[in-house]
């Protein structure tokens, strides 16, 4: 924090202490005493979308960055988001991840060109739902204060609802800003990790992706199909995660759900944006879940 303090000097920053018992309260009133640009607030233990609503309500800037507490940042991000916010007049600006595991080490090595993109907010929101340039997560992300003041983090939900959050900031918003640069240090834990795994958060994120189709239905027929395919390929995900689960047998309910669900939308005029292994093993399942099952286990 220290360094990133030092190379960008008019902010502000806000630390919210969500709850934790051990000595994090104490740190984060260390650093209020160092710095005037520092507060802190204490809230007992609600999550991280109370947390970061807290945070926001609380803002006095005309910009707003979100941080997550175990990540880092390049000492020029915020500088970059903010000159390129600034030059484009856009109201979102936003940078590339880099990716390290718990013992530093990079997960993906990247190659960044620095080159600078402008988006419009159709092409922005095709690129989220699609897994582009534009991630899910909020915390690369410089925002417009103006633009997300009376927008909330959903409350009760525990995953993509930062996902959704990105996805209403992004309908509010006529242009993005993009830099090729990984300027976000994400560091991946067991938790990360642990959503290649099946357990019930998962359904939230297909409750995310219908909400998404729902509300691309009536904005475009081009934001239709991309929005339909999101839906599809985070239910089919999340199918294949408890085929291979032992779980799956507590969930019978939500796997007879997605199936039905997938088999009355219709794929074939969306086949760009869906892989062709996943779309085979659609076909599949529309002519027998068995045939489906047999394919995930052999192929995927």
């Amino acid at each position: 924090m220290c360094s990133f303090i030092e190379t960008y000097s008019n902010l502000e920053i806000i630390l919210v202490n969500d709850g934790s018992t051990d000595t994090s309260l104490l740190i984060c009133n260390e650093f209020c005493e160092l710095d005037t640009r520092i507060r802190c607030i204490n809230q007992k233990n609600a999550g991280v979308s109370v947390a970061r609503n807290n945070g926001k309500k609380n803002a006095t800037g005309k910009y707003i960055i979100f941080v997550d507490s175990d990540d880092t940042l390049q000492s020029d991000m915020i500088q970059c988001l903010y000159e390129d916010i600034l030059k484009s007049d856009s109201e979102i600006s936003v940078c590339g991840i880099n990716e390290y595991s718990e013992n530093n080490t990079h997960i993906v090595n990247k190659i960044w060109s620095g080159q600078i993109e402008y988006l419009d907010k159709e092409m922005a929101l095709e690129s989220l739902l699609l897994g582009g340039k534009i991630k899910s997560g909020a915390w690369n992300k410089l925002f417009l204060y103006d633009l997300i003041r009376d927008l909330d983090f959903t409350v009760g939900k525990r995953m993509n609802e930062d996902k959704y959050f990105c996805f209403h900031a992004i309908m509010r918003s006529k242009s993005i800003v993009y830099r090729n640069n990984g300027l976000y240090n994400y560091i991946y834990h067991d938790e990360s990790v642990a959503h290649s795994r099946f357990d019930d958060r998962w359904f939230d994120a297909v409750f995310f992706a219908d909400k998404m189709h729902k509300e691309c239905y009536v904005q475009s027929e081009k934001l239709e199909k991309i929005a339909r395919s999101n839906y599809i390929t985070t239910m089919f995900y999340v199918l294949m995660l408890m085929h291979k689960s032992e779980l799956r047998k507590l969930y019978e309910d939500e796997w007879k759900k997605y199936i039905l669900t997938i088999k009355a939308l219709p794929i074939y005029d969306i086949r760009e944006y869906i892989s062709y292994k996943r779309r085979i093993a659609i076909y599949l399942m529309k002519i027998s879940t068995k045939l489906f099952e047999g394919f995930i286990d052999v192929f995927m």
